[in-house]
């Protein structure tokens, strides 16, 4: 089991730089449950004198991460909840609680035909400000096939739904086929040339409840190439 901590100093008065927002966080991993591997992280936000006294703020997030690996792949359960903050303890909104959780993984049918997919829910409930408190529903699946080890050809289906506590349900999907060129340079570095056609839809009730507008469905096609790499 290793454990790791790194913290932030909260310097005696205001430096130079110093936007005076300062984390403890702390890492414990290389669990085993069984077959399960176990992470477990608590993160501790704060802010220093930089920061005026009246608007100082503490916030904490706490979180778990269930994971098991076989041979034909590995999947992962995370679960994290947040106290006066969302994603980052640095970023601190008072009043605000968020809970997250999915399931994601991918599963190798052969070597050649893979699939990965995620299954999201984000819970975001501000106490002192509701015009923004929603719950999040988000699905992704990608089949991928390998041709070899340069060229590939994915699908990716996305389905998102927003429910907004103000102002409607929102709900979008997304589609893409892509045909891939990976450039090999290593395992730890893996660029890859993408040429992709996407094509969605969504509709904007949130925004036009807002506006004071007529609701509308939002279409989108779109052709192109990009280059990204994974580190």
């Amino acid at each position: 089991m290793n454990q790791t901590h790194r913290a932030s100093p909260v310097p005696a008065a205001p430096t130079p730089g110093d936007d005076g927002h300062y984390a403890l966080t702390t890492k414990t991993h290389n669990i085993k449950a069984g077959p399960i591997d176990v992470e477990v992280y608590a993160n501790y936000g704060f802010d220093s004198k930089a920061v005026d006294n009246d608007e100082q703020l503490d916030a904490w997030q706490g979180g778990l991460l269930l994971s098991h690996t076989n041979d034909s792949g590995v999947n992962k359960v995370i679960l994290r909840y947040s106290d006066n903050s969302d994603n980052s303890v640095y970023n601190k909104t008072n009043g605000l609680t968020a809970i997250y959780a999915s399931f994601e993984g991918n599963y190798k049918f052969t070597q050649q035909a893979q699939i990965e997919y995620l299954l999201a829910f984000h819970d975001y409930d501000n106490s002192k400000d509701n015009t923004d408190n929603r719950k999040n529903y988000g699905a992704i699946v990608r089949p991928m096939y390998f041709w070899n080890d340069v060229h590939s050809t994915w699908l990716e289906a996305g389905y998102q739904r927003v429910d907004y506590d103000q102002g409607g349900d929102n709900h979008g999907w997304k589609l893409t086929l892509s045909q891939n060129i990976a450039i090999g340079m290593g395992p730890e570095f893996r660029p890859m040339l993408r040429f992709y056609v996407t094509g969605g839809q969504v509709d904007n009730k949130r925004t036009a409840k807002v506006n004071g507008t007529e609701d509308q469905q939002l279409d989108s096609l779109n052709v192109g190439g990009m280059f990204e790499a994974w580190f």
